[in-house]
């Protein structure tokens, strides 16, 4: 059986109020669980990386860096793009290989995406251009030195809106090269069986599944 892998999970040692609620939109925006810290000797286990006040990386003790990725944000993080831009911090890395982008077309638009296997960022959305706003901001935003966007096939008249304004906008709006792929979503349909303790709403499974799986590469 595949595993759904969990998303990323941060701890927050910020003292600046202000500064810790705009991460914590942030981090919520991107659907990336976190978790106060308020002792630096009760930390949990699962935590990935901790984000601190710039002004507080001098103070934390040298094992602290040792065991976990300390990540210093400073006063001109913003919103969400700042968070994205820093995202590969988080695994050590200063981006990323591989970012896959899968997308299930339908009434409620599933899309999800992928940085080097690592669940990123997933949402259902109802509003097409609410979907092409947030998947120009990670093709543009995100430190990855590829990108691929998957597409199911199925959904009648929401794929083929969605892959009319993804031609439209592609010549004048990407900033960056990106492949594109049709995947056959006849071909998965028992894939699904595959996945175990999952708790991701159907049509995000299913561009999780969409993402996974190479489809025919549009030129």
């Amino acid at each position: 059986m595949i595993k759904v892998q969990i998303l990323i999970k941060v701890g927050l040692l910020i003292k600046n109020q202000k500064l810790k609620y705009i991460v914590m939109r942030s981090l919520n925006e991107y659907n990336i669980s976190f978790s106060e810290i308020s002792s630096l000797k009760d930390i949990p286990s699962d935590i990935n990386a901790i984000f601190i006040d710039a002004r507080s990386d001098n103070s934390l003790p040298v094992e602290l860096h040792e065991k976990f990725k300390i990540i210093s944000i400073t006063d001109d993080f913003t919103d969400q793009s700042s968070l994205l831009k820093i995202l590969p911090f988080i695994f050590k890395k200063n981006y990323f290989y591989e970012t896959i982008i899968g997308i299930d077309p339908g009434k409620r638009y599933g899309f999800i995406v992928l940085a080097d296997g690592h669940i990123l960022f997933s949402k259902q959305f109802l509003e097409l251009d609410l979907l092409i706003k947030s998947l120009i901001q990670f093709i543009e935003g995100i430190p990855t030195k590829t990108i691929t966007l998957r597409i199911g096939n199925g959904g009648g008249e929401h794929f083929r809106n969605l892959f009319s304004k993804l031609m439209e906008i592609l010549p004048k709006k990407f900033c960056r090269e990106i492949s594109i792929e049709i995947v056959d979503e006849s071909s998965l349909i028992n894939v699904v069986m595959n996945f175990e303790n999952h708790k991701l709403p159907d049509n995000i499974l299913s561009a999780y599944i969409i993402a996974l799986n190479r489809g025919r590469k549009l030129k």
